[in-house]
């Protein structure tokens, strides 16, 4: 119980900064169109708006190397879903072979319904795949866009120091633990 109240205690002792105004304005006055045009480039909302083609988010990012992914997830559940539709209506055919026919049996009328409501259900889950599949692609060009400007240093380190606390009033100084993150360049 002392421990995780002494990492909260920490955490008032140290000092977080964040950004300045400064270090949030991007254009100097004299190239202030350059910048702006360079810096705002991909758009997320124009990403989305292309991922209403499937792959077309990707290639407006200029993420040439996801679009055959892409393709390629869109495709397998294309495949899935022709597969699962034509054993279903070979089955459905099957089963109403089978009930038309005079002397039939009840195990294979039931075989033939059970293999139908089973193709008939994995072509229903097709379909849902192919719109996750579809949703997702679109999703992942919006985020894709949204973090390109997300800039990640490569000191990604926590460090843990001890650090003292004056509170005054003739007190002595309080000792603890800080966790340090840098957060600021």
């Amino acid at each position: 119980m002392k421990l995780p109240l002494l990492l909260l205690c920490s955490f008032w002792v140290t000092q977080l900064s964040g950004q300045n105004k400064d270090s949030l304005q991007l254009t100097s006055p004299k190239d202030s169109f350059i910048q702006k045009e360079v810096s705002l480039w991909p758009v997320p909302k124009k990403a989305l708006l292309f991922g209403i083609i499937p792959g077309g988010g990707q290639l407006y990012n200029k993420k040439w190397w996801k679009v055959p992914l892409v393709y390629g997830a869109l495709g397998a559940g294309g495949y899935w879903l022709y597969q699962n539709q034509k054993l279903y209506r070979f089955y459905r055919d099957q089963l109403l072979q089978e009930i038309n026919m005079p002397g039939s049996t009840n195990g294979s009328v039931l075989t033939h319904r059970n293999n139908r409501d089973r193709f008939d259900k994995s072509t229903q889950q097709a379909y849902v795949y192919l719109g996750i599949i579809y949703l997702l692609q679109a999703t992942e060009a919006f985020v894709d866009a949204h973090l390109n400007h997300f800039d990640v240093s490569d000191d990604l380190s926590w460090y843990i120091k001890p650090s003292t606390t004056f509170t005054g009033n003739n007190t002595p100084p309080t000792a603890g633990i800080s966790l340090i993150i840098p957060i600021s360049k």
